[in-house]
């Protein structure tokens, strides 16, 4: 997972973007985050996608909220790259991506 977050720029408001999945797909879009804002700071933290990972899950929300505190204009987009399932997947395949899903929006509701 990556917290990608900028300061105003001559062409874009202040932000903050959780990516959720840094694989084949999450990867093409921090990179292009990043291509485009210039002067973007990224942290990568640790999320496991097989338990609440109540610690990881607040280290998430802290940085996350920090990097919104100093920038109150900030807007806060999440992107969710992180599937595993694909189109062979089975039911239990696919209901622990639900699962995985459900705990990422728990967390930024909570953001």
């Amino acid at each position: 997972m990556i917290l990608i977050d900028w300061d105003r720029t001559a062409r874009y408001a202040p932000g903050t973007v959780l990516v959720f999945g840094t694989g084949l797909i999450g990867g093409a879009a921090v990179r292009a985050i990043a291509s485009r804002i210039g002067t973007a700071r990224q942290r990568r933290l640790n999320w496991t996608w097989t338990s609440q990972a109540a610690p990881e899950a607040a280290a998430l929300e802290a940085a996350a909220l920090e990097a919104l505190s100093t920038r109150p204009d900030a807007r806060l987009t999440v992107v969710w790259a992180a599937g595993r399932s694909g189109f062979g997947s089975d039911d239990a395949a696919m209901e622990q991506e639900l699962e995985a899903f459900r705990r990422v929006l728990a967390t930024v509701r909570r953001i």
